[in-house]
């Protein structure tokens, strides 16, 4: 900028562009309960506007004037989010810069493990304060330096950042105040250079927006890749990413999602006449591949939802019949009780690999009734216990569900061989592993602290550190079924629910669950739950686990109520879109260092953008200056 700018711009351009950068910030608003978190980039973006104009009024040259910015907008967060640790109030000291880098990894702890909308905390203000100083700082250059067209770069950049974490459709006001912004220092840097006229000049500023277009795409949507974090909160941007950011359940394997609410929302309410009904079924997971459990696309079996054909199953079973009533779920698949004969729901189709039935889009079911009508096996642990079974005579159709993947870590299979080493049937199979999960002398643990396998393969590093979620239990058993040859998958839905004065049953949030399918010939699929949920568990009158005494089982953690789970790598998120499992640096097993460390390479990458050109200003400068000399 020139000694002698203008009041444009040294005044209204950098006003204009911190409006610009904050409101662009703006965007990710919808994923949190409330604004708090605005108001520490607010302020820090103030900062960086403020000593710009300051620094240009004392004709500091600009190729100085953004690092200091950059410095003073990192200032401004350490005075605001750490000042209680800095020397007299105002002197940061290394206990400053070590409860930012906390803080920030706290936020990028929230960002990875909740899900929209959360509530703001001081760690996801910090967070997006950090990220916003050099945008402030670069679109303030742009400004300045009457380049404003340059400015859409990086306010591009932030917005494709926002959506990506957002994944929602973003409200047009929300969008149009930046926007409106930006056409606004388009306007002021025209004010300045005055009317211009002519075929090349109008050719001249095509060819440059097309450019500065081309190159924001171009870095939008390679930053939407660099931030891209494991599936399982609210910056998780790979896989299925259709987090909803509402007030309802839009993917019925988003259990962390659904487990992690402070308070519950209502899913079902369920009137039944089974006097003991079990888990609401909502599918399977039936792919357990490298990056762990996934499901494949739904299809359409061509049932009549009024008369679905039943395979086989055990000798006794239970008709019962229940209606559903839908509060705030949205998800495509449609619980019910195994193994469903006849559904009532209009549009609804059925997967008969799965045993579900599912709608076409989300949200069908939703506010809606649906009854249905189930033939519940009852089996008896001698009828089981009678089933002989190889590879070869399990049926095409199961074959996949035998599928144990060829990387699989030799300590899963070591330990399987070992549990299950006197069994020889896939009975004795189940009873072996049975007991070994809860078997208290084993050292499970009911936690929502899962263990970091540092690098390890993360069911192995389960079995070894026994301590998570019903995730964990339930991939685990499933796998060692495999391993010991016996088909098995993994089910997701729901337990129970609470009981109500009127004998129906309310299943909310809190319990979404996951539990085991076992395959066994003519008596066909088979539950077992391996994971202690305490009281929500339904007892199985063949297991033998079953039947000991509850209190001598663990108990879950009394501090988190109902069994909450987090993201693992044996399961995946998923929604109607094709299934992939998590990947295997998912939440459960990366270190928040690691997303602290992505946020600063960030920063230092957008520094390195901002510090560049300022340098090469200063040489030209310089430059110009020698010249003058010699001319002198």
């Amino acid at each position: 900028m020139s000694a002698g700018a203008s009041p444009v711009t040294a005044y209204a351009a950098p006003v204009v562009a911190g409006a610009a950068t904050i409101t662009t910030l703006a965007t990710i608003g919808p994923v949190f309960s409330d604004q708090r978190w605005l108001v520490t980039s607010a302020v820090v973006v103030a900062v960086v506007v403020g000593s710009g104009i300051a620094l240009r009024a004392f004709r500091v040259p600009q190729a100085y004037v953004s690092v200091i910015q950059l410095v003073l907008g990192i200032y401004g967060l350490l005075l605001l989010t750490c000042g209680s640790t800095m020397l007299a109030g105002f002197i940061p000291t290394p206990e400053s810069f070590g409860q930012l880098l906390a803080l920030i990894g706290e936020g990028a702890r929230t960002a990875r493990t909740k899900v929209a909308p959360i509530s703001p905390t001081p760690g996801t203000a910090a967070l997006l304060a950090l990220l916003v100083i050099p945008v402030a700082v670069l679109v303030d250059d742009c400004a300045v330096t009457r380049r404003p067209a340059l400015a859409g770069i990086p306010l591009l950049t932030l917005f494709a950042i926002c959506a990506a974490i957002v994944r929602h459709p973003i409200a047009m006001a929300l969008v149009a105040v930046p926007v409106l912004c930006f056409l606004v220092l388009l306007w002021l840097a025209e004010l300045e250079r005055g009317p211009r006229r002519g075929l090349a000049a109008g050719l001249g500023s095509l060819a440059s927006g097309a450019v500065i277009a081309a190159v924001a795409i171009a870095l939008a949507a390679a930053t939407t890749v660099v931030v891209r974090l494991p599936d399982g909160g609210i910056f998780s941007v790979s896989g299925n990413t259709d987090r909803s950011p509402n007030e309802s359940v839009a993917r019925s394997t988003d259990l962390i999602g659904q487990l992690s609410r402070k308070e519950a929302l209502p899913l079902f309410k369920v009137q039944t006449d089974d006097p003991s009904p079990y888990y609401l079924r909502a599918l399977t997971l039936e792919t357990w591949g490298k990056r762990g459990w996934s499901f494949t696309n739904t299809k359409d079996s061509g049932v009549d939802l009024a008369d679905i054909p039943q395979g086989s199953g055990p000798k006794a079973t239970s008709t019962t019949h229940t209606t559903v009533e839908v509060q705030k779920y949205s998800d495509v698949f449609v619980p019910t009780y195994y193994s469903p004969t006849q559904i009532s729901l209009r549009g609804g189709r059925f997967d008969r690999d799965m045993a579900v039935a599912f709608t076409d889009s989300k949200g069908e079911v939703e506010n809606t009734t649906y009854a249905f009508t189930s033939q519940v096996p009852r089996p008896t642990s001698e009828e089981l216990a009678a089933v002989q079974q190889t590879a070869d005579s399990v049926p095409p159709q199961v074959k996949r569900d035998l599928a144990v993947p060829a990387d699989v870590d030799p300590a899963v299979v070591a330990l399987t061989e070992q549990v299950t080493a006197e069994a020889g049937t896939p009975w004795q199979v189940a009873v072996a592993l049975d007991s070994f999960f809860s078997d208290t002398a084993q050292g499970w643990t009911y936690s929502l602290d899962v263990p970091d396998p540092k690098g390890a393969d993360p069911l192995a590093s389960f079995l070894q550190k026994r301590r998570g979620f019903c995730e964990q239990y339930a991939s685990a058993m499933a796998a060692m079924f495999r391993i010991a040859g016996v088909p098995a998958r993994v089910a997701v839905g729901y337990t129970k629910g609470t009981k109500q004065a009127d004998q129906s049953y309310v299943v909310t949030t809190d319990d979404a669950h996951a539990w085991v399918e076992a395959y066994f010939g003519d008596v066909g699929w088979i539950a077992f739950d391996p994971t202690p949920i305490g009281d929500r568990a339904v007892p199985l009158s063949y297991v033998p686990s079953d039947q000991i005494d509850p209190s001598a089982l663990p108990s879950a953690d009394p501090a988190q109520g109902a069994e909450q789970t987090q993201q693992t790598d044996e399961l995946p998120s998923t929604t109607a879109a094709p299934r992939q499992a998590q990947p295997a640096g998912g939440p459960a097993s990366s270190s928040p260092w690691a997303d602290v460390l992505r946020w600063l390479l960030i920063g230092l990458l957008a520094a390195a953008v901002l510090v560049g050109p300022a340098l090469l200003r200063g040489r030209r400068w310089r430059s110009r200056l020698a010249w003058a000399g010699r001319l002198s």
